[in-house]
């Protein structure tokens, strides 16, 4: 027996040790390793929270607006965040197919192929994600009335025309619309009430109160 060659100790086939990756699991033949592990570790399933109001999509510790028709490109996301490839694996590639089974839940359907200690290995994993819907902070917020802030529309000795009173209630909703649009998701009007004396406008915030009454 030469000194490069040493033999597996799960199956007893010899295996040449030159140019071997070192660690636990390198005496192993190439037949017994990729039987021990596979290229990809997927969940068994994913669960995607998403508000039935607004849409946004619940991450980490937080709701984000998508701006999603459907999900399947969530769903897909979602799945590619979970999924862990072989740390030793080499030119890896995938591909994620989704397919909508009903309104709550999409089966993805996962392709890999790479390299595992010289050796083209493929494999694929069907990853089911479920849709569970829910009411994100804001829209509880905005459901219950919450605000934080008053702003009263008037005029100095009679009632702010009809113009003025649409007009500052658009540029109390323009500003809560570029808010949103720049990530700011504690925005919104709560409620627009038309007084004998004026418009008052109950706001989310003191800032946003503050934005708009300048």
């Amino acid at each position: 027996m030469s000194r490069s060659e040493e033999f597996c100790p799960r199956c007893g086939d010899a295996i040449e040790r030159s140019g071997r990756p070192s660690g636990p699991d390198s005496p192993l033949c190439e037949e017994c390793y990729l039987s021990e592990y596979d290229l990809v570790d997927a969940p068994d399933r994913v669960e995607v929270r998403v508000c039935g109001r607004c849409g946004a999509v619940h991450r980490g510790n937080r709701w984000v607006d998508v701006g999603a028709e459907d999900y399947t490109d969530v769903a897909v996301e979602e799945v590619t965040e979970a999924l862990g490839v072989h740390v030793d694996a080499e030119s890896v590639s995938w591909q994620v197919a989704p397919e909508q089974v009903d309104g709550t839940t999409i089966r993805t359907h996962c392709s890999f192929s790479g390299v595992l200690r010289g050796t083209p290995v493929t494999e694929e994993v069907t990853v089911p994600v479920r849709i569970g819907r829910e009411t994100c902070d804001r829209c509880g917020r905005v459901a219950g009335g919450a605000y934080a802030s008053v702003v009263q529309v008037r005029a100095r000795d009679r009632r702010p025309s009809e113009e003025e009173r649409r007009r500052a209630e658009a540029a109390a909703r323009d500003l809560v619309a570029d808010l949103e649009a720049a990530g700011d998701r504690d925005a919104f009007v709560s409620e627009v009430t038309d007084r004998a004396e004026g418009l008052d406008l109950k706001l989310s915030t003191t800032k946003l109160g503050q934005r708009v009454a300048r």
